[in-house]
């Protein structure tokens, strides 16, 4: 399927797309107003970019604990597990304040 990029913000939208995330309109060719994002959308953005990221530290910690030899890297190994688990903390204390903002 064909995509479209939009001439103001350069994102590529679907080929189906009518206007852009920034607001540009294909149709009109102009630019227009850009959504406004509530502060629990944005809220929970965070969250989920808190939780991936978490998600990156478990497994790097997993992967370099586990296949370590040397304790030093195993260490470090526990270590970035520890950094995710609290991210992973991080992120659902934000998630769960995003449902009580408007």
């Amino acid at each position: 399927m064909a995509s479209k990029r939009c001439p103001v913000c350069r994102l590529v939208n679907p080929a189906t797309a009518q206007t852009c995330d920034c607001g540009y309109s294909f149709e009109t060719r102009m630019p227009g107003e850009a959504p406004e994002v509530t502060p629990n959308q944005s809220l929970r953005q965070v969250a989920k970019v808190t939780f991936a990221t978490a998600l990156a530290f478990v497994l790097a910690g997993a992967v370099v604990g586990l296949s370590a030899h040397a304790s030093f890297y195993q260490q470090v190994g526990m270590g970035l597990f520890g950094v995710g688990v609290i991210l992973s903390g991080v992120g659902r204390a934000l998630w769960r304040a995003s449902r009580f903002t408007r």
